[in-house]
């Protein structure tokens, strides 16, 4: 689900558990964030990025569709997922072909899954916008000595792109940014994406003091997350009161909640590290 593009100002923070959320910061050592939310509203347009064009290019990707598939199109109705979500679509459009099984349909994923990363590459240069605080909060992570990864549903060369742009890619060694795998049907909610990253810093003779947190702001991350194991845990973010009332459900009300990553950093910056890894 496209996140709520950032505001001025949040809803009312009564659910704002960001103190709990720092204390789970403090206690890891390895960091993995969703790219499209937690690091910026990557479809975000209009004043201070308060809309989004999330909606525009799932009419564009539907109306791609029905050109020349409106079967298909049909067929992704019934579904019964968003018409404003590109993922959702992109995603039932997988579900489909796996259920078909024939040479159209997989010709038809490979070519709308081609769109949809170019469609997320131009939308880093013409919307994407910083989530605030996100940046401040990975250059700290960083300084302090934190393992830092990105596993997210969207196109790795656009995730790649808005970090180069950004100077944030030094953050990050090889393989520890993630996007969406070429098998389409392991995207989040499937543990692979987080897993990948796991296995990488799982290599390091220190692997068993190692306590992982990853960040995100979808019921797909709070899935993606716990099947990782009891060493992986959760904060979720979002800055609106209905989609963290979803994210708290899904975890069991175990993971703490927060509105405003500015504020998480400011916690996180009050109090002493406690990292003493940096592998």
């Amino acid at each position: 689900m496209p996140p709520t593009p950032p505001s001025s100002a949040s809803e009312p923070d009564t659910d704002d558990e960001t103190p709990a959320a720092a204390d789970l910061l403090l206690r890891a050592t390895h960091v993995v964030f969703d790219f499209d939310g937690p690091v910026c509203s990557l479809f975000a347009t209009g004043e201070n990025g308060t809309g989004s064009v999330a909606p525009v290019i799932a009419r564009d990707f539907r109306q791609r569709l029905g050109k020349d598939h409106s079967q298909v199109l049909k067929m992704l109705d019934t579904e019964g997922v968003s018409k404003e979500d590109p993922h959702a679509l992109y995603q039932a459009l997988v579900r489909l072909h796996r259920r078909s099984g024939n040479d159209e349909t997989h010709e038809l994923v490979d070519n709308m899954r081609a769109w949809l990363d170019e469609a997320e590459e131009k939308a880093v240069v013409d919307n994407a916008f910083p989530t605030p605080g996100a940046h401040q909060l990975l250059n700290v992570l960083h300084e302090r000595g934190y393992q830092l990864a990105i596993a997210s549903n969207n196109s790795e060369a656009a995730i790649r792109s808005y970090l180069v742009r950004h100077e944030l890619d030094g953050f990050f060694r090889e393989g520890l940014v993630r996007g969406r795998p070429r098998e389409a049907w392991l995207m989040k909610p499937h543990p692979h994406t987080p897993a990948l990253v796991r296995a990488i810093w799982d290599t390091a003779p220190s692997s068993a003091s190692h306590h992982y947190v990853m960040i995100g702001d979808s019921v797909a991350d709070v899935k993606a997350s716990s099947a990782q194991g009891v060493r992986f845990g959760f904060i979720g973010y979002h800055r609106t009161a209905k989609q963290l009332a979803l994210l708290r459900k899904e975890s069991g009300a175990k993971a703490p909640m927060v509105t405003d990553l500015v504020r998480l950093t400011d916690e996180i910056v009050a109090q002493p590290s406690r990292v003493r890894l940096t592998a």
